[in-house]
């Protein structure tokens, strides 16, 4: 391998590994959100915010379901 292509693969798996950040930071935000709407919804029996919770922890699972298929 030449400096280009070592280059290259660096910068692949600097790529890979940023997409992989930005993946649990979305489903962690996700889930987080999720949790306190849910509290919030329960705690004022607030049908909206246990909605919107519930709906933040389906998206979790879907955006990691959706990762996990992408990258196998």
């Amino acid at each position: 391998m030449n400096d280009e292509q070592v280059g290259r693969e660096i910068d692949e798996i600097r790529n890979v590994q940023r997409n992989e950040a930005l993946h649990a930071v979305a489903v962690f935000a996700l889930l987080a959100v999720g949790a306190v709407l849910l509290t919030v919804g329960v705690a004022t029996y607030a049908l909206l915010a246990w909605l919107l919770g519930a709906v933040a922890f389906v998206l979790a699972v879907l955006v990691d379901e959706l990762h996990n298929r992408t990258h196998r």
